[in-house]
């Protein structure tokens, strides 16, 4: 993407990539130094309450918990990593909510999980009733002030944050109260306990914890991204750490790892199902924008779907006559054991650029 945008602030968004649910605090889960030098690379993480272990934790306490659960971990990351954010969080300390693990499941918290008819209750024993959880309109204050203390401390812990989802429409299941108000950003600004703007939450956890006749854990990270990490300074092409390229500079690699030190999960990538160059790649061609609302001058446009006409590397497609997992559903197949396509497939080869088909 930075060959198509070019390089520093102004040219392209950030690149986010996605923490492989590792979690922050970088330096202890291998992010940290990851790439260091590159342009713009940010690290999204999902931070939830709700799918860990179910329990009745007072109001209060559950107010704090991104105090004394996140904030150290985010903290570590902009200081190992680079810039960091929750790309999904709730305001749910519990997993009550309708289909909230799946559609027709049940949930953890008031033992119906699965499902009401074959609860595994040895693993996932009732907690208590989820009805008080899923209608907002019985909270009494006390209930909207821990609520609203959740929304504050946890975007003063991650600091930077997007939450899950914008709303939740009404169902046919619950016709006279929108459900799962513990996932409601619209909601939460309706009735209150989620802030407009999200700024007026820093220095949340010291203010909870003062409340509570504590001391924050930790204090908001106060340091300084270096320039490379956002764009300032040289629009010139990033030098990334020599020692990071020579862990991740052999394409394709011969063996594939979970974590360094561990045994390969794919030994030998030969017996990889693989793709050739050799297909005709598709531009999506831009909507023309609407004048009335976008006015397209001479120097400003959709352009053509396509950065670089000097880019002529051809579309991975399959290997003819060669069979291929569905890429949908492969996930849980055991690594194979021969090479692919019994060692036949023709390997792939350089050939004459190819022509583009625009759509």
């Amino acid at each position: 993407m930075r060959g198509i945008t070019g390089y520093g602030a102004g040219k392209g968004p950030m690149m986010i990539i996605h923490d492989g649910f590792q979690g922050t605090g970088a330096g202890h889960t291998g992010w940290g130094g990851y790439l260091k030098g590159a342009d713009r690379i940010g690290l999204d993480t999902h931070t939830y309450f709700a799918f860990d272990k179910q329990s009745n934790d007072s109001l209060g306490y559950n107010s704090y918990k991104p105090c004394t659960y996140w904030a150290k971990g985010f903290n570590q990351t902009n200081t190992d990593f680079g810039f960091n954010f929750a790309g999904e969080y709730s305001l749910a300390v519990n997993d009550c909510g309708l289909w909230l693990n799946n559609v027709g499941v049940g949930s953890r918290y008031d033992g119906t999980y699965p499902n009401t008819s074959g609860p595994d209750t040895k693993n996932f024993p009732k907690v208590g009733s989820c009805d008080p959880w899923n209608d907002y309109r019985t909270w009494n204050a006390d209930m909207k002030k821990s609520i609203a203390d959740l929304a504050a401390t946890s975007q003063d812990a991650m600091q930077n944050s997007f939450f899950w989802t914008w709303k939740i429409s009404r169902s046919v299941r619950t016709p006279d109260v929108k459900p799962n108000p513990m996932w409601d950003y619209q909601l939460g600004l309706q009735q209150g306990w989620i802030r407009p703007d999200a700024r007026g939450s820093v220095g949340a956890c010291a203010v909870v914890a003062a409340q509570q006749g504590a001391t924050a854990p930790v204090q908001q990270w106060a340091g300084k991204f270096s320039d490379w990490q956002i764009g300032a300074g040289s629009d010139a092409p990033r030098t990334i750490d020599p020692a990071q390229l020579a862990l991740y500079g052999q394409w394709p690699p011969t063996q594939i790892f979970v974590q360094p030190g561990e045994n390969a999960v794919y030994p030998d990538v030969n017996n990889l199902p693989q793709y050739t160059p050799t297909g005709t790649p598709v531009i999506l061609k831009p909507d023309e924008p609407n004048p009335r609302d976008s006015p397209v001058t001479a120097s400003v446009g959709p352009g053509s779907g396509w950065a670089n006409d000097a880019d002529r590397a051809g579309w991975y497609v399959p290997i003819k006559d060669c069979q291929y997992p569905n890429p949908w559903a492969a996930g849980g197949l055991p690594a194979p054991t021969a090479p692919f396509c019994a060692g036949t497939a023709t390997q792939p080869t350089k050939t004459s650029p190819p022509s583009f088909r625009k759509r």
